[in-house]
């Protein structure tokens, strides 16, 4: 039984990431100009359309990956905090 509670909390963790990590690719993709792609780019010296789609796509998932890592961790803090306010209730 402990192993499927444990499957299921795994699942739920790996939903929300990938939840998480859509929104906020799609939030990055509204908010950053073609200007601002174009500067961050010219910054490490990348001046090719490649180059630059290749950075603003992985620096993108980079940071939609970790704020989403984040986010469910604070999700399972919650949760388990929660669980410990009720199991401390029960007794």
């Amino acid at each position: 039984m402990k192993l499927v509670k444990l499957l299921l909390a795994t699942m739920g963790y790996l939903l929300v990431f990938i939840v998480v990590f859509t929104v906020l690719t799609q939030v990055i993709d509204n908010f950053i100009t073609d200007d601002a792609i174009r500067n961050f780019a010219s910054f490490f010296g990348i001046h090719d359309a490649e180059g630059i789609l290749d950075l603003y796509q992985n620096t993108a998932m980079v940071v939609s990956a970790l704020l989403a890592l984040g986010v469910t961790l604070l999700c399972r803090l919650h949760i388990r905090r929660k669980l410990r306010t009720i199991e401390q209730g029960a007794e």
